[in-house]
């Protein structure tokens, strides 16, 4: 099967459904895959103040090497315009941390790993432990869920705005 004939579409509820599945046969069969968005979802992508430039198409890296290759390669691989096909635009122009290139990124994890130092962490271990908990009761009876929407996302923008001190009424702003 060719890169071309390869049935994958990463907004298909199939690939929700057995994304293990989809995601070994694109390794195998398709490592560095082209995705042509639909309208509906160009159009959802595009209506965002932030997006840069309409955007149709976006690339995805299934091998966990070349993933390593394109995140140690800034100079050919930037991450100013974020990891999905938005192509956000910050308005710094620089982007913050996941977005930023060197020397940027650096800069910025040097400041902010300070909030994270081991001592300060073991303070927050009930929190975090209770917000895990939160979330996982949220969502256990239904049976199963998408991790990165009910819990992956939610849990390190609690603690960051916990962190912050923001209220958690706030979170859905982070």
């Amino acid at each position: 099967m060719t890169a071309e004939t390869f049935d994958y579409d990463p907004y298909d509820p199939a690939v929700k459904n057995d994304p293990q599945w989809y995601m070994a046969q694109a390794r195998e069969k398709c490592p560095v895959h082209h995705h042509t968005l639909s309208v509906s979802h160009a159009h959802m992508i595009n209506a965002s103040p932030l997006v840069k430039r309409p955007v149709s198409e976006f690339w995805s890296a299934m091998r966990y090497a070349d993933v390593v290759e394109m995140l140690q390669n800034p100079q050919i691989y930037s991450s100013r315009q974020g990891p999905g096909p938005e192509r956000l635009e910050a308005p710094d122009g620089i982007g913050m941390l996941n977005y930023a290139d060197e020397p940027h990124h650096s800069r910025q994890r040097r400041i902010v790993q300070k909030a994270f130092t081991p001592r300060i962490i073991a303070t927050m271990t009930e929190q975090i432990q209770r917000t895990a908990d939160a979330l996982i009761d949220g969502f256990v009876d239904r049976g199963r869920t998408d991790l990165m929407g009910s819990y992956s996302h939610h849990l390190p923008t609690s603690v960051i705005s916990d962190l912050l001190g923001a209220p958690p009424e706030d979170r859905k702003l982070f």
